[in-house]
């Protein structure tokens, strides 16, 4: 995961690098750099990463859980997406809570 979000930061500061180098300013006009993080998408390694106005991302999250307690085997049963607010259960996944 280290790798993954290091990857995006760094998409991110290029995006935002280029848009401030193309008004004129410089890579030292660091306010600038960061107002142009926010309230942006772009496609990341994993997929879309959404910043919102605060420059805050949100976060997708994907939900496990272990399937047999004997060998530790976990499945994804559902997944969170941020920006939309939205938890999606995957309705083929088999939990022990049932």
């Amino acid at each position: 995961m280290f790798v993954e979000g290091f990857h995006d930061a760094l998409v991110l500061y290029v995006l935002a690098l280029r848009e401030v180098l193309k008004n004129g300013f410089t890579k030292k006009d660091g306010d600038k750099i960061v107002h142009q993080t926010w309230n942006r998408t772009y496609e990341g390694i994993a997929g879309p990463v959404s910043i919102d106005a605060s420059g805050e991302r949100f976060g997708d999250f994907s939900v496990v859980a272990m399937t047999d307690p004997e060998t530790g085997t976990q499945q994804v049963i559902g997944n969170y997406y941020g920006k939309q607010g939205r938890l999606e259960i995957i309705p083929s996944a088999n939990y022990l809570w049932e």
